[in-house]
């Protein structure tokens, strides 16, 4: 019996790289699984909030996101927590307009089957303004978090499906008052799917040589996101200093300032990478290459997938993460694994 073709709009934003990595993860899964289902990913800044955006409005040339992403390459977040206050002042400001533009955006396109959310903070706008469009769509958000940071940040009091990626989560879910049959706990993140294919047969020597490493030497990896960070320069340096045979490789996301520092300052020892979208795809085979790892954000739950040793700081993972302690200890039990020498 044919599968009935659906089509399903993903809802995005590029504040960071895990939304649109979960995207393109779910929906590399369905193409595979389900080839006559339609995925619309529909960029919510860039599609449909444009022209009420207040950077953009500004700037016409830069979105909200930019400053998001700006602050992520700099590694100043001590703000963090301001800026979300006031966005979601300004959200709430803004949300009749939001919610007209959404209505208007859904109704001048097909209908959708299934409105699927992977981004917070606009998820009641979202909820409301497809109830009025198209009352009997089903919206679903996949959180792409650990955990909520209420309010009103991925979890809404509303009548809608959430996907769960942590016991942390799935729990705040449930003292939302969502209906327990559209309460979904999922292991983990999304990642995609080569990330889950067996890399024990890659030649690590070879790759190195291929990359101009010294296929002898110990191989660090470093990455910060899709957007980079200037905390990387610092790590280099300190293992320049404290571990001076060991060489890098840096992913520098779409961070050009970074890469060209780099380059600059650390030619002799350290291979930068910009990651382009295409090279997403490869990831999984570059990182099986080092032999340690430090991550910071999304990445950290692909390199938790793949068999090599995580080095990432106590610090580092609770600037992203709310789910306080229990991930803190998590980190900490990550470090003690040591360098492997190949």
């Amino acid at each position: 019996m044919p599968t009935k073709k659906l089509s399903l709009d993903f809802i995005y934003i590029d504040a960071g790289g895990g939304h649109r990595s979960a995207v393109l993860a779910l929906s590399e899964v369905i193409a595979s699984r389900y080839p006559s289902w339609q995925i619309n990913p529909i960029n919510l800044f860039q599609d449909v909030l444009r022209p009420i955006d207040p950077i953009h409005r500004l700037t016409r040339i830069r979105r909200s996101e930019d400053i998001y992403n700006s602050i992520l390459k700099s590694g100043r977040t001590y703000g963090f927590t301001t800026m979300l206050r006031v966005m979601h002042k300004m959200i709430r400001w803004h949300a009749p307009a939001i919610e007209n533009m959404l209505r208007h955006y859904w109704q001048k396109k097909p209908q959708p089957d299934l409105v699927v959310s992977l981004t917070p903070h606009f998820n009641g706008a979202m909820f409301r303004s497809l109830q009025a469009a198209y009352p009997h769509v089903p919206f679903v958000t996949v959180m792409t978090d650990l955990a909520d940071t209420p309010p009103h940040f991925w979890q809404e009091t509303q009548d809608q499906f959430i996907i769960c990626g942590s016991d942390k989560a799935f729990a705040q879910a449930q003292t939302m008052g969502y209906d327990a049959g559209k309460i979904f706990k999922v292991s983990g993140m999304i990642l995609k799917p080569n990330f889950y294919e067996d890399y024990s047969g890659l030649d690590r020597l070879r790759e190195r040589e291929k990359l101009g490493l010294d296929p002898s030497a110990p191989t660090a990896l470093i990455m910060f996101g899709g957007h980079g960070a200037g905390t990387a320069e610092k790590i280099v340096k300190r293992l320049r200093r404290l571990r001076p045979h060991v060489q890098s490789i840096v992913m520098c996301g779409h961070n050009e300032k970074l890469r060209k520092k780099l380059l600059k300052d650390f030619l002799d020892d350290v291979i930068v990478r910009l990651r382009p979208e295409p090279a997403l795809f490869q990831l999984p085979a570059i990182d099986n290459v080092a032999d340690e790892v430090k991550v910071f954000g999304f990445r950290m739950f692909e390199k938790i997938k793949q068999p090599l040793s995580l080095a990432s700081m106590r610090a580092e993972m609770n600037i992203r993460n709310p789910y306080g302690a229990k991930t803190q200890d998590f980190a900490g039990a990550i470090t003690r694994r040591r360098c492997r020498r190949p």
